[in-house]
């Protein structure tokens, strides 16, 4: 009998890790298939991607993503999102954004610095974004390494609402920004400022 209940605990959890690293490479595949299938062929992108959370999640890792054009001198460098779903429900994401995100030109240089910077999806029927949430804290935008702007916290949200049961759906936009700070930008750091 203990043998029989040893080789059932083994089995499923043999069985469930197996389902795991299908799901796993699913989601890993999409991500890929989605950024090849979306990338302008002007840029090349580099990326390293993996997933964690065995047994009921799947917390694909993309790190070092470096957005690089053939055309010019633009470079965009994130350093690491991370999607965070559940393995039974497929309709539900959070995307976790670790800063520095950095975009560069000869003459521009723009980073986004921020603290806790996710985001929640649901994916409804018909729509990609039926519902989602975007939230930061101690966002800090820099030009050219001068601070432009800066907010304690933000909240950006989108929801379907039907007013009407027979009328069409609409969407319903939030935003809120906790102590924006705007700071005055010099031309002369500038360069080419018009």
């Amino acid at each position: 009998m203990t043998r029989a209940i040893l080789f059932f605990f083994i089995f499923t959890l043999a069985l469930t890790f197996f389902i795991w690293i299908i799901f796993g490479k699913y989601q890993e595949y999409n991500i890929r298939k989605y950024i090849s299938e979306n990338i302008n062929p002007n840029y090349d992108i580099d990326y390293n991607l993996r997933t964690t959370g065995y047994p009921n999640r799947l917390d694909t890792t993309i790190e070092n993503i470096q957005l690089t054009s053939k055309l010019n001198s633009l470079e965009i460098k994130i350093k690491k999102i991370v999607i965070f779903s559940l393995i039974y429900n497929k309709k539900k994401y959070i995307i976790f954004l670790d800063t520095p995100i950095n975009i560069k030109t000869d003459d521009l240089s723009l980073t986004l610095l921020a603290k806790n910077l996710k985001a929640s999806f649901t994916n409804g029927k018909n729509e990609l974004l039926n519902k989602f949430t975007i939230y930061g804290e101690e966002i800090d935008i820099y030009l050219n390494n001068q601070s432009i702007f800066k907010v304690a916290d933000a909240i950006v949200a989108k929801r379907l609402i039907n007013s009407n049961k027979n009328t069409s759906i609409s969407n319903e936009f939030f935003i809120k920004l906790n102590k924006p700070l705007i700071n005055n930008i010099k031309k002369n750091k500038i360069k080419n400022y018009k």
